[in-house]
């Protein structure tokens, strides 16, 4: 949070945001419908560490966005996948960061929405 030891930017949304160090990741498991979609979040860089930690947005093991690192530690800056596309059933969607450096990013405003 706001405040904490790893003095994020004022959250977004909400008091919180996500943290990825180093090699990590998140998921979370999603039902949808068939269709197109397209996967959005909000990030910045813990400015101690430094920028350089780049990350991805994968659905079920496949990488669905181009590999983006934060460019701001005072602010968040927008970024999001292409769209893809998903037959109806349950789904793993996961944000990997890449480091092999000790290096944090903060995220917050993860969308998932369908593409029109």
């Amino acid at each position: 949070r706001y405040g904490s030891d790893f003095n994020p930017p004022p959250a977004p949304e909400g008091s919180q945001v996500l943290f990825l160090q180093g090699e990590s990741d998140v998921t979370q498991w999603v039902s949808l419908a068939a269709g197109t979609y397209k996967l959005s979040c909000k990030a910045s860089y813990r400015e101690s560490s430094g920028p350089g930690q780049s990350m991805a947005f994968y659905v079920d093991g496949i990488q669905v966005s181009e590999t983006f690192s934060p460019d701001d530690a005072a602010k968040y800056t927008a970024y999001e996948s292409r769209p893809f596309t998903v037959e109806e059933g349950v789904r793993m969607v996961e944000l990997r960061s890449f480091s092999k450096e000790d290096k944090t990013v903060f995220v917050d405003g993860v969308t998932l929405v369908p593409v029109q």
